[in-house]
């Protein structure tokens, strides 16, 4: 009998944009296009250094100054495709707001239960990712040289 290899399922990096003012002060940070403080540039820098080596057959970004620029740092911008289901979550008039700011007015509000008015509900971010996921799927990419699988960092 001979054995085959399983066949290696594609490997996806998720990573978060560097700091801004507002993530740095807990506001609820989507849409409004903030850029990231000195901060957040140096783990956009510290993120390429981790990254160093790794290669990616697709590159994918928000259109977000924050994500692009985090991605620039990194080195990867050369390749890098805009995604718009990959922006945040659109906050509505909670954007720029504490969640002690919210509670205030709605002390029983959760934001993955009641989404946010004038914004977007869990369902309508979830479907943005679900657009997403279904179009990488497809993609081929390469395994790791190794053929094992490391959390990044390892």
């Amino acid at each position: 009998m001979v054995a085959t290899k399983a066949p290696c399922p594609p490997r996806l990096f998720l990573l978060r944009h560097g700091n801004s003012d507002w993530s740095d002060s807990r506001k609820h940070t989507g849409r409004t296009d903030i850029p990231l403080n000195a901060s957040g540039e140096q783990h956009a820098l510290l993120l390429g250094a981790r990254l160093k080596g790794e290669t990616f057959a697709r590159i994918f970004v928000s259109p977000l100054i924050r994500v692009r620029r985090t991605c620039e740092l990194a080195g990867f911008a050369e390749n890098a495709e805009m995604d718009p289901d990959l922006t945040e979550w659109n906050y509505g008039d909670h954007e720029g707001l504490l969640t002690a700011d919210v509670h205030r007015t709605r002390p029983d509000w959760y934001l993955y239960r009641d989404g946010a008015p004038g914004g977007e509900s869990p369902e309508q971010v979830a479907a943005r990712a679900d657009r997403f996921i279904q179009r990488v799927i497809p993609l081929d990419g390469d395994e790791p040289a190794s053929g094992e699988f490391h959390k990044l960092g390892q």
